[in-house]
């Protein structure tokens, strides 16, 4: 016979070891102190540790010494393994005085002894696995003096990110994608963004400052939720969830949080920049904010949505490094710019600018559809760029003040038409298929490209038409 629970292999029993632990319940037992100690330091806060405890005070009538032992009468021996984490020693005495040693995982012991005294019903795999949690902090002390756990957010979020923080950089906390300087720019989400619904937890050296592990803990529709842990030591993860048996509703596992979510509050992709996200790699843009979701399955039900599949503006995957977003999907709509001053629209294959705010500060609608700039913002306090819009053939329609640099470079323009006279930064209209000069700014107060046009303009030709008081470049 064999036992398997799903998601829980290593807690494979087979018949023999329901014999031996049967056997082990109806004789003696002799249960060193090591493993008696940690079942009682344990047993006010362990449901498993109070029962195994009670049954074998039942059956057994245990006597605590002073000496090197506990006795049960038995004539098997269990103690805890002075090397490996996880493991007992089960002692086995033959008939004829031989002893059997073997190194058994104390969790594949403790759910063989749960079905023969007729309890596992009452357990599921998940509080095995707290149970040898619990036992192994006790084991190694669990947070030493000089450790302590601190729950951190804002702008602490990123510097504990930084390996500049680590104690060792080793194991997943040392390999960490997220650990450079470079990232501190996208874990603004964590620090900003997220301020209300995301904390940083650390495991600190109190005299250095320095980490040995980390981990995110949200604020979701189910209760607090610990992330992904990063250590320096596998040993320490145990600690981090033995934290999580105390203090979350659920600990990070891929293969069993499901239709879990958080709502970020005034999120708007524009200008974003995003970090890999272990947990919550999808996210749903609306109107209001940002939902991260793990659904049930993909595609998600989008009945779970207040307005269903016609609320969501956006679908996205966080699952890069660089902070770049995987967009998966995406409903435009200029509603979700309101009160915004810059505006970056760029490469979302828009054919109009129908419904855009006439002043903003700062305005990018590069790579795109549309043929006109008709509809278009009428006043731009900062830089304005439409290049690359490759079916743009002129400049009407858009805005008739641009505060610094105007770039239309790499469209389809025959003519100028539509620029402001004055540009109060940098002008490039470099190639297009301008064969003229006319409609080109009168003033322009940095730089001037005007590059790879078939007029073959020379520097000449553009300060005789224009007052540029910067550098000219031609080809």
């Amino acid at each position: 016979m064999k036992l398997i629970e799903q998601n829980f292999s290593e807690f494979v029993l087979e018949s023999k070891l329901y014999e031996a632990v049967s056997f082990l319940l109806e004789q003696q037992i002799q249960i060193f102190p090591d493993f008696v100690d940690i079942l009682m330091s344990i047993e006010d806060q362990d449901e498993i540790s109070k029962i195994i405890l009670r049954e074998l005070n039942d059956r057994f009538e245990i006597e605590l010494e002073d000496d090197e032992h506990s006795k049960i009468k038995n004539i098997e021996r269990i103690h805890i393994h002075p090397s490996k984490p996880d493991y007992v020693m089960v002692v086995s005495v033959k008939p004829d005085g031989t002893e059997i040693t073997q190194d058994m995982k104390i969790g594949k012991l403790v759910t063989a002894i749960l079905a023969q005294i007729k309890k596992k019903s009452n357990f599921k795999p998940q509080d095995v696995e707290k149970f040898v949690r619990k036992v192994n902090a006790i084991r190694t002390g669990e947070v030493p003096n000089d450790y302590e756990f601190k729950l951190v957010e804002g702008k602490d979020i990123v510097k504990y990110y930084n390996q500049k923080q680590y104690e060792k950089m080793s194991g997943d906390l040392g390999n960490s994608c997220m650990s450079y300087a470079s990232c501190s720019s996208s874990l603004q989400f964590y620090a900003k963004d997220c301020k209300d619904v995301v904390k940083l937890l650390i495991y600190v050296n109190k005299e250095t400052d320095k980490i040995a592990g980390r981990a995110l803990v949200w604020k979701t529709n189910k209760g607090l939720y610990l992330d992904r842990i990063y250590v320096q030591d596998d040993k320490i993860r145990d600690v981090f969830r033995n934290w999580g048996d105390y203090n979350v509703s659920a600990i990070f596992d891929p293969t069993r949080i499901k239709d879990i979510s958080v709502f970020v509050k005034g999120w708007n992709k524009n200008d974003k920049e995003m970090p890999y996200m272990d947990t919550f790699e999808l996210g749903f843009m609306v109107k209001d904010g940002l939902w991260l979701w793990v659904p049930n399955h993909l595609p998600p039900d989008y009945s779970k949505f207040p307005g269903g599949k016609d609320e969501i503006l956006g679908e996205y995957r966080f699952r890069n490094t660089d902070g770049e977003i995987d967009i998966l999907s995406e409903k435009f709509t200029w509603d979700r710019y309101e009160g915004m001053k810059d505006i970056c629209v760029q490469d979302l294959h828009l054919k109009t600018l129908e419904g855009c705010p006439e002043v903003v500060g700062r305005f990018d609608c590069s790579t795109n559809d549309f043929e006109t700039l008709e509809g278009g913002p009428k006043r731009v306090e900062k830089d304005f760029s439409c290049y690359r819009c490759l079916k743009l053939k002129n400049l009407v329609g858009g805005p008739t003040f641009v505060g610094e640099g105007y770039d239309c470079d790499s469209c389809s323009l025959t003519s100028l038409e539509g620029v402001p006279k004055i540009i109060y930064g940098e002008f490039d209209c470099s190639h297009n298929q301008l064969k003229t000069l006319e409609y080109f700014p009168e003033e322009v107060h940095e730089n001037v490209f005007c590059e790879s046009n078939p007029g073959r303009f020379t520097e000449k030709d553009i300060r005789a038409v224009c007052k540029v008081k910067g550098l000219v470049f031609v080809k």
